[in-house]
């Protein structure tokens, strides 16, 4: 039981950390676009 409560923190904390970089990579390439004067916008 412990150690399935540990590997479920484990989980947890990898998702949580996961969603951090996504969102500040995403955050990131956002504030480039809007800062950006160019007229095309790559989408994908």
């Amino acid at each position: 039981m412990n150690n399935n409560k540990s590997l479920l923190s484990k989980i947890v904390k990898y998702v949580l950390i996961l969603l951090f970089v996504v969102g500040g990579v995403f955050g990131i390439y956002s504030y480039m676009n809007n800062n950006s004067n160019e007229p095309q916008v790559r989408v994908g």
